[in-house]
């Protein structure tokens, strides 16, 4: 199976703002995931009460930085100005030191376009066994503020969180990889719909973290 290039939308494309979520229009069948999936394997020993994971869940959980999802909200827009993802500032440093220096690709596309995405991808149903790259899938958040393609992940990754759906493993070299996975209900009793799947190292989340809250003038440190 082929991707369409013009369905998929990377990060550097616009998004639509007419609805405050991802909305399916059915013109596709759903990619489906079980409510409890047998790679949600038991935390390494220690991880919860790691300072990394309080700073992971302290930023994209309790401060998330998606509009509307937290009332103690980091507010981005204070440290790097309106529309920071539009205007290029925020962006262009994140597409710099993280999706170019660390390696780390986002893919973002319309509902009915995921489960071509997914196997284009290499994120079928066992995504969670590669673990030598970094990569995201998603679906893009439409409208509420949240739509370019770096909040969108912010969004899923926050519901992935909020939500116990990830794990943690170790890769061939050695690093800490958070995988995770969002869904929303379904009427089909036992499955659920998977809007995004990710693999990401631990210490990408953490760089993600420092240069947003250090603002421009600490993102040119490092």
């Amino acid at each position: 199976m082929t991707i369409d290039s013009k369905r998929l939308q990377s990060e550097e494309s616009g998004g639509s703002t007419r609805d405050a979520a991802f909305v399916d229009d059915g013109s596709s069948m759903p990619v489906l995931s079980k409510c409890v999936p047998a790679w949600l394997a038991p935390l390494p020993e220690g991880f919860l009460s790691s300072s990394e994971w309080e700073r992971i869940a302290t930023f994209f959980l309790i401060e998330s930085p998606c509009l509307h999802q937290s009332a103690r909200r980091v507010s981005i827009e204070s440290l790097w100005g309106k529309r920071p993802f539009a205007n290029g500032n925020l962006k262009k440093v994140l597409q710099e030191k993280v999706t170019k220096k660390l390696s780390l690709s986002l893919k973002n596309c319309m509902p009915k376009d995921l489960e071509e995405c997914l196997v284009g991808e290499g994120m079928q149903d066992e995504f969670y066994r590669n673990i030598d790259r970094q990569l995201a899938v998603f679906v893009r958040i439409r409208g509420d503020g949240n739509d370019s393609a770096w909040m969108s992940f912010f969004y899923h990754l926050r519901n992935a969180i909020a939500h116990g759906r990830f794990t943690v493993a170790v890769n061939s070299k050695g690093r800490q990889i958070f995988i995770f996975e969002d869904v929303k209900p379904t009427v089909k009793e036992g499955s659920q719909v998977v809007s995004a799947r990710g693999v990401i190292e631990i210490d990408s989340l953490i760089r993600i973290i420092d240069i947003i809250k250090r603002g421009p003038e600490g993102s040119l440190e490092g």
